[in-house]
């Protein structure tokens, strides 16, 4: 097993990756450019890669992506999409999963290819978030936070490290990953629905039941920034117990930094493996995050690194 000095040490470049990530412009039911983006990745870099994969997209896969590798025996899923404000009628809005930002936060959005931005705020009359702002507005834009990328000397500061985190975790994976599934997938911020029908594709085309959820989890009184990555026991759901078992030890003889957590709220891309037709182990996995859903999501150094040495190991041991 690989020890943590074997393992090689996240860099600038690879945080230029991060950030390009975080701006893109990808609510829940709006995630093509986001899609588009990872697969011009793949199909640029794959030759630097040890296993080349099979990339599936378009026709059937609606916005989501899958990287095929060798001889899968588990898939990796991390939701692409972001969560927002869709516009619906005279400026007013109306949330797309639960963001949580303050009055005068900078919102901006695609319209007809055009971008359209203002600033939120909450009408005291009619007591609705609005759009503060000179442009004409269509209804069913979306808006998103406007981007402040911030590589600090112990943590990264920005929007949408949820869940633009798991999908770069899961790029770094693909450089040396030799057998398994990358899954990017949609809506997860509001209900989910595509893993539904990606898992019943994995499972009946590849014979895979082990999965590894890559989002973004909670600083809390038992989850501390720096300690490492989250191998969480429950939240909302709770995975089999013997297959998280399996985890933390494998994390155990692989001296990688991670803390347990556990929770009674919270669900993930594996709400939908745990109500599957077909028999999934699954367990969540992620770097803690203080500032959830705010255009100042935090996340330390130390956790990104231990959460991408975590994956790697488990997708070479399970």
């Amino acid at each position: 097993m690989p020890k943590p000095s074997a393992l090689t040490k996240l860099n600038q470049e690879d945080f230029t990756l991060l950030q390009s990530l975080c701006e893109l412009y990808g609510p829940s039911g709006d995630e093509g450019l986001v899609r588009d983006f990872i697969v011009e990745y793949v199909k640029s870099h794959q030759h630097t890669w040890i296993c080349k994969p099979k990339l599936l997209y378009g026709n059937g896969f609606q916005n989501n992506v899958m990287l095929v590798f060798g001889k899968p025996r588990t898939a990796v899923f991390a939701h692409m999409d972001s969560i927002g404000y869709t516009h619906r009628y005279n400026r007013e809005l109306v949330k797309i999963g639960s963001p949580q930002a303050e009055t005068g936060t900078k919102l901006w959005g695609l319209q007809n290819g055009k971008r359209v931005s203002g600033l939120l705020y909450t009408n005291p009359r009619s007591n609705t978030l609005q759009l503060e702002t000179s442009d004409s507005l269509l209804p069913g834009t979306a808006f998103v936070y406007d981007a402040t990328f911030k590589l600090l000397k112990h943590e990264i500061n920005s929007c949408y490290l949820d869940n633009r985190l798991g999908v770069f975790i899961a790029l770094q994976l693909a450089q040396t990953l030799r057998d398994g599934i990358l899954v990017f997938s949609t809506w997860e911020e509001h209900g989910g629905g595509s893993v539904s029908y990606l898992q019943r594709y994995i499972a009946e085309t590849y014979r895979i039941s082990q999965a590894l959820i890559a989002d973004v989890s909670w600083i809390s009184e038992g989850v501390r920034p720096g300690k490492g990555a989250v191998i969480s026991m429950r939240d909302r759901w709770i995975p089999r117990q013997d297959y998280v078992r399996k985890l933390i030890k494998i994390a155990d003889q692989s001296g990688i930094p991670y803390q347990l957590e556990v929770e009674d709220a919270g669900g993930s891309d594996a709400s939908e493996l745990q109500m599957a037709e077909n028999p999934w182990d699954w367990c969540f996995v992620g770097a803690p995050e203080s500032g959830v859903h705010t255009p100042n999501e935090r996340v330390h150094l130390n956790d990104v690194q231990a959460m991408r040495d975590l994956y790697r190991v488990f997708l070479e041991k399970l």
